[in-house]
């Protein structure tokens, strides 16, 4: 019997991440993905493969780092529990060096879920921004509209409607989770058969 192969493609944050889970032996497609965010406001499971998590009470940046990494490591074990290690690939947004602001925290952030990640025995593979824009839309410097406009033409998913209602652009957690799902897809291009 052989082991499934995982792919999780991962948008990091401090805020709101995004994961996407997807069992190779199927067809990548939006519905046969498992897509997480956590946030910081109420979460919401308007979708059956979209599941929402609230993050927890935190005193210090290095207690909030471990709760974000726990929750995107039991995401990842919970839905790949069938697999071993070996067979879960793992890409992540890497940094993006245009960034402003507390780039240090970003860093030990993502830093923690790689090591993490790392211990477990998952491969991981670090994608620039730019390339996940550019696999999406075509364009390097694609903005989270565009990106979202990608999305609804190629999975006719509509996500603002249902996550941000009253919103007139891409935010947490839609451009969160389109995110993660790009950055999915694009690990497909690496499978070999």
């Amino acid at each position: 019997m052989n082991a499934s192969k995982w792919l999780v493609g991962i948008d990091y944050s401090m805020t709101c991440p995004g994961l996407t889970i997807f069992d190779t032996s199927l067809p990548f497609t939006f519905n046969n993905c498992n897509l997480y965010y956590l946030s910081e406001k109420p979460a919401k499971q308007l979708l059956p493969n979209v599941t929402g998590a609230r993050l927890g009470e935190y005193k210090s940046n290095e207690e909030r780092f471990d709760l974000i990494s726990e929750w995107a490591m039991d995401c990842i074990l919970e839905t790949t529990k069938h697999a071993d290690p070996p067979d879960v690939s793992i890409f992540i947004e890497d940094y993006s060096f245009g960034s402003i602001g507390r780039t240090f925290h970003i860093a030990e952030n993502e830093g923690l879920i790689k090591h993490k990640c790392f211990k477990v025995g998952y491969s991981i593979t670090a994608v620039p921004p730019t390339v996940i824009k550019k696999f999406a839309t075509g364009k390097g410097n694609a903005t989270k509209d565009q990106i979202y406009a990608a999305f609804v033409q190629e999975t006719r998913v509509e996500l603002m409607p249902l996550f941000q209602p009253k919103a007139h652009t891409v935010g947490s957690p839609v451009g969160d989770i389109i995110d993660s799902f790009y950055i999915c897809k694009y690990g497909t291009s690496f499978l070999t058969s």
